[in-house]
């Protein structure tokens, strides 16, 4: 079979094997290894572990309900030893899996904030060599991920230098914390649940009167800095065509970790001051480590499309507000007059509509007014039919407002459209680039679809 290989100059990373049998090609990739392997394979992505309970975190730390684990909390239950005798021996392993993840292979500091995606993963640990000591696998069955079965509990101590063999080399308070593990009983301890703190309690959207007032003035000053602003030029390779970490210039790491300056303008809007948290989400150095992106940042990048839009240009854009205000019941016409942005909805026949999940995931909308037709472009992937409460409940309040707008900024009067027999249609954009599962991409694949769809 090896005879039959077809050599490819491709070097992506996600290249199949290519076999020629009988003029006929036949892929081996990815997907093909986890049929055979047992493996999940799709889109890798963390969003279902986003949101909902906490089961683990609530037993082991259900001081820390509502609020954030640290790595520091990991390292604490293992060295005390009243309460790591207290945890079961699945928790227990999930501590060891948790802390040797972030300490020794993300090189965490100890008083980083363990992600609320990994305490919600389940941990497997078939993954292990050793583990044929308590699951048994019978070896013709296929797919793999069916051949296994429990074989006896597993709760010997004395196997985690086995399971675990990086803590060799772990650091000296990592290792002492091992060493004072001892063997004995646990047991699960069942917490009530009080309601959940939201951690993003300082989520706020500005009111309508704030925004109707951004209308983008430029200063003197400000209109001279944008004299040698240039259009951006889209560059997607990377560097040692790495994906799971995040390169930066030398100017820009040198302009957030050593500039005084913490709040400043882009030349092209006047309405939006930043300050060190813009820049720490875009470079993945926020407080999660995910990257992911504000609405200063979506909005910044509208402007900045509007700012090199050429003038026989056939579309609008609006601020990533627009949605948010229309699912409270508000109804911002401003946006759809030439009363914020250069031109009106009833001179063009595109308008691009980003769209927010609140702290869950970007998307972009491209409604075109003639044909009623509304596309959403997902890097996350799509679903069809549409099951998801927040998408169905936003896709009916576009359905019941869009033509409003369109009736009241007298959209329908200058295009000569009929609105009694004018209604919304929604289909999802196929074959587009897909977001990673390691950062928060969704803001980014909205200003590179943004900018794909208007420039080029």
């Amino acid at each position: 079979m090896l005879q039959k290989q077809v050599f490819s100059l491709n070097e992506h990373y996600d290249l199949p094997l290519i076999y020629d049998v009988n003029e006929h090609l036949l892929h081996f990739g990815r997907r093909e290894f986890c049929l055979i392997t047992g493996f999940k394979f799709g889109i890798v992505s963390f969003r279902k572990f986003r949101e909902g309970d906490i089961s683990f975190r609530d037993r082991v730390f259900p001081e820390k309900i509502g609020r954030y684990v640290k790595t520091i909390d990991l390292l604490s239950v293992i060295e005390d030893q009243e309460r790591f005798t207290k945890l079961s021996d699945e928790d227990s392993v999930r501590v060891f899996l948790l802390l040797s993840l972030e300490v020794i292979f993300m090189d965490r500091e100890l008083g980083s904030i363990v992600d609320d995606v990994l305490l919600r993963m389940i941990w497997i640990l078939e993954s292990s060599s050793q583990t044929d000591r308590w699951w048994s696998k019978e070896p013709d069955v296929i797919p793999r991920g069916c051949s296994w079965s429990k074989h006896f509990t597993f709760q010997k101590w004395e196997a985690y230098s086995q399971l675990f063999p990086q803590v060799l080399n772990a650091p000296s308070h990592l290792k002492l914390a091992l060493q004072r593990c001892g063997t004995t009983k646990r047991r699960y301890v069942n917490v009530l649940r009080p309601q959940l703190e939201s951690p993003y309690t300082d989520l706020k959207v500005p009111s309508m009167d704030d925004l109707r007032k951004r209308k983008n003035v430029l200063h003197p000053f400000m209109i001279e800095m944008c004299a040698d602003l240039q259009p951006w030029e889209e560059d997607s390779s990377r560097r040692w065509k790495r994906i799971d970490k995040v390169y930066r210039g030398f100017e820009l790491e040198n302009f957030v970790f050593t500039s005084s300056h913490t709040r400043c303008k882009f030349p092209w809007y006047n309405d939006i001051t930043v300050d060190r948290t813009f820049w720490e989400a875009l470079l993945c150095i926020d407080e999660k480590r995910i990257g992911w992106l504000l609405d200063e940042h979506i909005d910044l990048w509208v402007w900045y499309m509007w700012y090199f839009r050429d003038s026989s240009a056939d579309w609008s854009m609006v601020s990533c507000y627009f949605v948010t205000l229309l699912l409270q019941n508000s109804i911002p016409l401003f946006y759809a007059t030439d009363e914020i942005y250069p031109i009106a909805w009833k001179n063009v026949e595109q308008v691009f509509i980003p769209i927010n999940e609140p702290k869950q995931h970007w998307s972009l909308e491209h409604f075109h007014i003639k044909s009623r037709l509304v596309t959403f472009y997902d890097s996350g992937g799509y679903h069809e039919p549409e099951t998801r409460p927040w998408y169905l409940n936003m896709r009916r309040c576009l359905e019941c407002n869009l033509p409003a707008i369109l009736e009241q900024t007298d959209v329908f009067g200058s295009k000569g459209i009929n609105p009694v027999e004018y209604s919304i249609k929604f289909k999802n954009a196929h074959n587009i680039p897909k977001q990673g599962g390691i950062f928060g991409d969704c803001g980014v694949f909205v200003c590179l679809f943004l900018y794909r769809l208007v420039c080029l």
